[in-house]
């Protein structure tokens, strides 16, 4: 039983060693951007939503381009904003008053206003 055991782990590292030797030769042809890059989705792939986030507090701390660190943060915003559209009263009361035309039935398909549009162009 102990004998069993032992090939089947034994089994299991071997094919655990070969797979890792599979990805360093296919790492040892690539670019430093492009291990970096595989390595990051080989770990981020397991990470949980905590861990992602030490993971970048720790690589942003490392930064030092200024530029770099204002494009993440201009990224961070635009994620971090709530997106209202802020309306103007004009705008406010176009839609409002699109709105009323609708309930009305005062509308028109667009195929249809195609055709009148082209008829328009075809008389120009």
């Amino acid at each position: 039983m102990a004998d069993e055991r032992f090939r089947f782990f034994s089994g299991l590292i071997d094919d655990w060693i070969k797979h890792l030797q599979n990805c360093l030769n296919k790492i040892k042809s690539q670019t430093l951007k492009q291990k970096s890059a595989y390595f990051s989705k080989l770990i981020l792939r397991k990470m949980t939503a905590i861990e992602l986030k030490k993971s970048l507090i720790h690589r942003i701390a490392e930064i030092d381009d200024e530029a770099f660190l204002r494009a993440i943060m201009t990224i961070l915003d635009t994620k971090a904003q709530p997106h209202f559209l802020s309306l103007t009263d004009e705008q406010r009361s176009e839609i409002f008053a699109s709105k009323k035309d609708i309930e009305q039935g005062f509308i028109i398909e667009q195929a249809e206003l195609d055709k009148e549009f082209n008829k328009w162009l075809s008389v120009r």
